[in-house]
């Protein structure tokens, strides 16, 4: 139930976007109870008592298994999104990989590399892989090359705070139908504690990057169907859009804290037949036979 008064909440929340907001808040009290939206590009600093939601975090400002890694920046409801979808099928597509962003220059050159030897080993097998490192955020080719390939390469160091262009690349890879390959064990997806991403999501370790083409062409038809059916059904009922961003973050906070939901509203169900009456046809009994019959 959501409330406007504020001494009987159990969660206060806030949408801010800089630190001066948390300033004007009247019952912060350091932060206790509260849980801040980040509705901003830039990340809010370190506050340790509060839940803070946002797509992107300081270094190591991440709280794990407190925090919760999400992009609020969503798109307003429209029931006819699913219209902007691309279809699952059909099972191939032009490229088998693809990766459309810029290398981090710590470890530029290495990664070309091993990019470049991915590359090749796909082609001498007639694999078609698509990569552009020159990329930078807000890259208008990605959506187009996501819809026309079957795995989309995130790249994510381990121990790296979650990232606005990390959350970018997740839903539009989801969106356009593409099965997000993340270099690293434990990326920060969003609701990570409620939903099971390893139906939808495959993670290897930045050293294993020369052997993803193999990796690849392992996966079967079906798991490679199923796991994209899996991804439409996380992204349509939990991220696509702000009404089910913030339904599903109700519902995950209440789990939290061990409140329950509200009463489900009783529905009268309508009568299987018109004339209310039915009658239950007469079983005749088969006597089993006796064991000198068999």
């Amino acid at each position: 139930m959501v409330t406007n008064r504020p001494n009987d909440a159990c969660i206060l929340f806030a949408f801010v976007d800089n630190s001066n907001d948390v300033k004007y808040l009247k019952y912060w009290n350091s932060g206790r109870n509260h849980v801040l939206l980040n509705v901003g590009i830039n990340s809010l600093p370190y506050y340790p008592n509060s839940v803070i939601v946002s797509a992107s975090y300081g270094y190591r400002e991440f709280k794990d298994n407190f925090d919760i890694s999400l992009n609020v920046r969503v798109p307003d409801y429209n029931k006819n999104r699913w219209k902007q979808l691309s279809p699952l099928l059909p099972l191939t597509r032009k490229y088998l990989l693809s990766y459309v962003d810029a290398v981090p220059e710590e470890i530029s050159s290495t990664m070309k590399d091993q990019l470049e030897l991915l590359a090749s080993s796909a082609e001498s097998v007639g694999d078609r892989v698509f990569l552009d490192i020159s990329c930078k955020e807000n890259c208008a080719s990605r959506n187009n090359i996501y819809s026309e390939s079957m795995f989309a390469l995130i790249f994510f160091q381990t121990g790296q705070s979650p990232t606005t262009l990390f959350h970018d690349q997740l839903l539009s890879a989801l969106q356009y139908g593409a099965i997000p390959v993340i270099t690293t064990l434990l990326p920060p997806l969003p609701f990570m504690e409620w939903l099971d991403w390893r139906r939808v999501v495959y993670t290897l370790p930045l050293q294993r990057l020369p052997e993803l083409h193999f990796i690849l062409r392992s996966f079967a038809p079906s798991d490679i169907l199923e796991m994209r059916r899996q991804g439409r059904f996380l992204l349509e009922n939990y991220l696509i859009d702000k009404k089910v961003v913030a339904e599903t973050l109700i519902a995950a906070l209440r789990f939290r804290i061990g409140v329950p939901g509200e009463q489900a509203a009783a529905v009268q169900g309508n009568p299987l037949f018109s004339n209310q009456q039915f009658t239950a046809p007469h079983l005749v009994l088969v006597k089993p036979l006796d064991e000198e019959y068999l």
